[in-house]
Order: C-alpha cells, then sequence, then structure tokens
C-alpha cells in the first residue's frame, strides 16, 4: 500500500474509532435506530442491534430518544425467541471500537518507526549508521530522500 493509502486508511481508522466510543458512551443516554420493512438498526445501552424480520413489515422510521443513564451491556447476546418472525443479534459497540482501533493503531506504529530511524523489519536503532543495509537483519536501509530532515545518516552507494 503507498504512503497516501496508508494515511487515509490510518486516519480513517482513527475518525472511525473516535465516533463509535462517542456513540458507545452516548448510547447509555440516548436510544437511536431505524425501522425497514424487514431489517432493523439500533442503538442503545452499548451495543449495536440488528434484526431481520422473517416477512416484510410495513412502515419505514426513524427512532430517537432520550432517556436516563441506563446501563451498558458489555457482551454478545441472541435474545430469546420473544419475536418469532425476527432474527436479531446485538453487538457491543466497544467491540467495534476495538476492530476499528487495531489497523489504524498498526499503521500508526508502523509510520512512528520510520520516524524514529528503526529498521521497518526488526526495530533496530539506525541512527548513526553509515550502511545501505541494517546490521541487524540484512533489510535494506531507505534513502536519505525518505528520512526525516536532520536524520544525520548518510546510505553509502
Amino acid at each position: 500500500m503507498n504512503r497516501r493509502g496508508r494515511s487515509i486508511l490510518k486516519w480513517g481508522c482513527t475518525a472511525t474509532t473516535v465516533l463509535l466510543l462517542v456513540v458507545w458512551v452516548g448510547s447509555a443516554w440516548w436510544n437511536a435506530g431505524f425501522k425497514g420493512s424487514v431489517l432493523i438498526v439500533h442503538f442503545g445501552n452499548g451495543v449495536l442491534t440488528l434484526a431481520v424480520y422473517d416477512s416484510p413489515t410495513e412502515g419505514r422510521y426513524w427512532v430517537a430518544s432520550e432517556r436516563g443513564p441506563q446501563a451498558f451491556r458489555w457482551w454478545f447476546r441472541i435474545p430469546d425467541p420473544l419475536f418469532p418472525r425476527m432474527s436479531r443479534v446485538e453487538i457491543p459497540i466497544w467491540l467495534l471500537a476495538l476492530l476499528a482501533a487495531a489497523p489504524g493503531s498498526y499503521l500508526w506504529l508502523r509510520d512512528r518507526r520510520r520516524l524514529l530511524d528503526l529498521c521497518r523489519k526488526c526495530g533496530y536503532d539506525l541512527r548513526g549508521a553509515k550502511h545501505a543495509v541494517c546490521p541487524e537483519c540484512g533489510a535494506a536501509v531507505p534513502g536519505e530522500s525518505s528520512l526525516r530532515p536532520g536524520s544525520g545518516r548518510a546510505v553509502e552507494s
């Protein structure tokens, strides 16, 4: 993946994680969702509820309501068959935020290694190294043009 693509993915994961954490905290006080003819998507009590009707129903609408603070649900739940015409699952929002944060964290760490003049493969500190390869693992060291200014490393030709 090129540098621009990594940057877009890194910031996209970060923004998605922050948005999901805000929704997670807000879901203690607010319920919000959409009911379609076949699908229901609902946020509340720290979970995302997805439900699918077995057959189409009447009406489509958005729902939002404020209520006092409620207890979070912390884990997956497949409710009892209270509604036999509907299949439903609840997914914790914190888990979605964690899944969005994982690739972003990896990309932030990878870019940080590049800024700190560390070997991309093994993490060896290359400040002051005058070699075209890493002395620890033998990986190619990028040229001076891809380093931050003032790193002081010169690549031998």
